[in-house]
């Protein structure tokens, strides 16, 4: 006899919740954790089906709005990285690029910026993370490697420093992103950059 229902995101460790994201979540940022309150109580059964019911809506509001980048992940799970993906912010553009050796490109890149660089964000990655990235955001492409430095690209640079891997925030609407993962940014500006190489 099944005691608990097989609920989507969710896996039970000697009878506690975890959340447990499938390739697609993990590729736009999603990390495993266990279910607790913020006393450090264990969320019930019940309490457990209302975060995954909760989460599959958002995902599939997302996905449904057209908004959502939700296509990025649905490839097989992220390859071990071969080397670094990095976003080069100057003016308002912001190049996503791939590099066995990025301080190297970037200082090759800045040497023909004429506004030098507002940010340089580095996170382990590999080329298919890159192409990844270039499908998501496809819509502020400029040129190549180069894209409008809009809400969407400047939130994917914010989350993939934040979560240390290449990650495409998901939007919800214009304003809102995916509150279960939350989202940490702030005005990035750094007058300074060149000074770090």
């Amino acid at each position: 006899m099944k005691l608990v229902d097989r609920l989507p995101y969710i896996v039970w460790r000697d009878g506690r919740p975890r959340f447990s994201p499938g390739p697609r979540l993990r590729s736009l940022g999603f990390k495993g954790e266990d279910l607790r309150h913020s006393d450090g109580r264990w969320l019930s059964l019940e309490e457990a089906r209302n975060f995954s019911a909760e989460l599959q809506s958002k995902y599939r509001a997302a996905a449904n709005a057209g908004t959502a980048q939700a296509v990025v992940g649905r490839g097989p799970a992220r390859a071990k990285p071969t080397g670094f993906v990095y976003f080069l912010w100057s003016g308002e553009n912001v190049k996503i690029g791939y590099s066995a050796t990025p301080l190297r490109r970037a200082e090759t890149l800045m040497s023909g910026l004429a506004l030098g660089v507002r940010a340089l964000v580095i996170v382990p990655g590999n080329r298919s993370d890159e192409r990844r990235l270039h499908h998501a955001l496809r819509a502020s492409k400029r040129n190549r490697e180069w894209f409008a430095a809009s809400a969407d690209v400047v939130e994917t640079l914010t989350r993939s420093s934040v979560v240390g891997h290449p990650a495409v925030a998901v939007r919800l609407d214009r304003g809102n992103t995916d509150i279960s993962c939350p989202v940490r940014s702030q005005d990035i500006d750094f007058p300074n950059a060149e000074q770090n190489f």
